[in-house]
């Protein structure tokens, strides 16, 4: 077969794209000058706004906002730590009066998921002031994000001003000359004992003093444990003293009772002495009076049925016999009792009624 020659190819007419026209955007110096100061001013006092309030947009936060109640603010200011568990975890937002206390709004990291029954306390980071909100994660569930921990869980410190103001009161209210009579009888007392001494026994108070700092956390423990105890006590305090009554009402019954328990005890003692005796001289006798009853009991175990029967007839023999000599020393016999059973007659009485017979 021969090639087919090819055919040669067309060219199809270019397509035109149209042409768009741009739109023409006036430049800033064909607007209005005022309108373009008006939007500028605008547009600059918003971001000034976005910059100063970044942290409290929902969408570039990466905090949690709660709320805490506290009867005073204890020296909390916005930027004050948040500690939780002793780790700083955001920091407070605001601190306002609101009713009859104070509103701290206090952020945690996102994801950080407190308790629904969380407690808060502003605790004091040095000598000099410096104050922390301390956050502490309590309760079975969870606290939602904006939720507010009441005023009954929050605790405020004891500052210095307010130890100064007690100093104060106490100061006004102490009896000088008779403070000084006593610190007059102090330094008699210790112009007779040795420098040793009263240096060991201060040695040994700060030692104390060391001792009871580093168990705080302990001894609040156990004072919080022992007024959880009293408590319970107080609540039932009507039904100890009802068992305490109970238990002494107890303890007489058995004074009262006491002769009587003692001669059940001692009889007691004294069968198992006699039994104890008689297993000892008559056991020989006790197992072959023993193995004879158990024969009796297999004898009787194996000719129950017939027991049984036995004393069915023998009831209705008794009745039967019962019946014709129930009359003297005589044995009645009558014709009836040769033509019907002796039960029947019985049956049927002296009024016997229609059909008794049959």
């Amino acid at each position: 077969m021969r090639p087919q020659p090819r055919r040669p190819r067309r060219r199809l007419p270019a397509l035109r794209r149209p042409q768009l026209k741009r739109p023409h955007i006036k430049g800033l110096r064909d607007r209005d000058p005022a309108l373009v100061a008006i939007v500028g001013t605008l547009v600059g006092a918003l971001v000034v706004l976005l910059s100063m309030n970044l942290n409290r947009l929902p969408f570039l936060t990466s905090n949690d906002s709660y709320h805490a109640e506290f009867a005073a603010a204890g020296g909390l200011d916005s930027g004050t730590q948040v500690r939780v568990a002793g780790l700083q975890v955001g920091s407070v937002s605001s601190v306002k009066v609101s009713g009859g206390h104070v509103d701290v709004r206090f952020t945690v990291r996102k994801g950080l998921k407190l308790g629904s029954t969380s407690a808060a306390s502003v605790e004091v980071a040095t000598v000099l002031g410096e104050v922390f909100l301390q956050v502490s994660s309590a309760g079975p569930g969870v606290l939602p994000p904006g939720g507010s921990i009441p005023l009954e869980r929050t605790t405020v410190p004891y500052t210095l001003l307010d130890a100064f103001g007690a100093l104060g009161q106490n100061t006004e209210q102490t009896n000088l000359p008779q403070l000084q009579q006593s610190l007059d009888q102090l330094a008699a007392a210790l112009n007779g004992t040795s420098t040793s001494d009263v240096s060991a026994t201060l040695t040994g108070l700060t030692k104390i003093a060391q001792a009871l700092a580093s168990r705080q956390s302990e001894l609040a423990t156990l004072l919080d444990d022992a007024k959880t105890v009293t408590a319970t006590l107080a609540d039932n305090g009507a039904a100890l003293v009802q068992l305490l009554g109970d238990g002494d009402t107890f303890l007489k019954l058995l004074t009262a009772r006491h002769d009587v328990i003692n001669r059940i005890l001692s009889d007691t003692a004294q069968l198992g002495v006699e039994l104890t005796g008689l297993v000892q001289h008559d056991g020989a006798a006790l197992s072959g009076l023993l193995g004879s009853l158990k024969q009796i009991t297999g004898v009787l175990a194996a000719d129950r049925t017939q027991l049984e029967n036995s004393i069915k007839t023998l009831g209705q023999f008794s009745v039967n016999f019962s019946n014709v000599t129930g009359s003297g020393p005589w044995v009645d016999l009558m014709l009836p009792a040769l033509l019907e059973p002796d039960n029947v007659i019985v049956a049927c009485g002296t009024a016997p009624k229609p059909g008794c017979g049959q």
